[in-house]
């Protein structure tokens, strides 16, 4: 059994165990080899809601990171709508590279273990404030990767090292103010002579409590110059945090799945 797995055991017991005199030394045991198998004493938590809602559609859960990796690292989590593969970057750590690994909202490398992901010359993995998938992949490209300086670029989940493009976060806000980036690639757009095409749409949450969308230009727009504008598609609204958020928490990634379009957010209690 993998030591995720042992995990996941050991936190459904501690969590669906009622407690009475006769149990709480066992779930005393059960809960300290939770933590010492986990070797922190922080706790991963994931839930489905929509935009606005971020736990409208399921109550908070736990998740796993892959064997050596920890969540504080994760510098944001995207969902392949294709597949719902879930994708986590994780900055590097004492000389090692920054890897991404492919998994489930339970199990971040239930399909594939961490392998390498570079980003554009002079970027780290702490500029990036936010990574998106396009589950179309037009052209060869999948994976966006905004930065704070307000560039983004545009490759695959293992290459992001491309040219940049610029992008506008919403009106009165900074691109240092997101705190994360998700893709939804299920949209119809409206032409000027009447006809529709479908459209690539970036939701960005911002540190003041809105979230805003836009429209991610096409590659040969991007090659002319244009800006993507993230509140082309909506102006800011109000999101709702999970509803056991508290002060001690801080959002990991959010991103939206293909089938249902349901948001994910993951999050993390220090």
């Amino acid at each position: 059994m993998r030591p995720q797995s042992r995990i996941r055991l050991f936190a459904s017991l501690v969590w669906n165990t009622a407690v009475t005199p006769t149990t709480a030394g066992c779930l005393a045991l059960t809960t300290a080899l939770f933590v010492s198998i986990d070797g922190s004493a922080q706790t991963r938590w994931v839930t489905s809601g929509t935009t606005e809602d971020l736990s409208a559609r399921r109550q908070p859960y736990h998740f796993v990171v892959p064997p050596g990796k920890q969540a504080e690292d994760i510098v944001d989590i995207a969902i392949d709508g294709s597949n719902n593969y879930v994708f986590a970057w994780f900055r590097g750590t004492r000389g090692e590279p920054r890897e991404v690994s492919a998994g489930t909202t339970e199990d971040l490398d239930h399909y594939r273990q961490p392998y390498s992901s570079r980003f554009p010359e002079g970027y780290t993995s702490a500029d990036v404030v936010g990574i998106g998938i396009d589950d179309r992949g037009r052209n060869g490209e999948t994976t966006y990767v905004f930065f704070r300086d307000c560039n983004y670029a545009v490759g695959t989940s293992d290459d992001l090292h491309t040219r940049l493009y610029p992008y506008l976060p919403a009106g009165g806000r900074t691109c240092n103010d997101i705190l994360s980036i998700a893709m939804d690639g299920d949209f119809w757009r409206r032409d000027g002579q009447g006809g529709e095409s479908r459209a690539l749409v970036a939701y960005a949450w911002y540190n003041d409590g809105t979230v805003s969308a836009g429209y991610m230009p096409e590659r040969n727009d991007r090659l002319w110059g244009v800006t993507a504008s993230l509140s082309s598609y909506r102006q800011p609204y109000h999101y709702v945090l999970p509803s056991n958020w508290n002060s001690s928490m801080r959002i990991l990634g959010i991103g939206i799945d293909g089938e249902n379009n349901h948001v994910y957010t993951f999050y993390l209690e220090n």
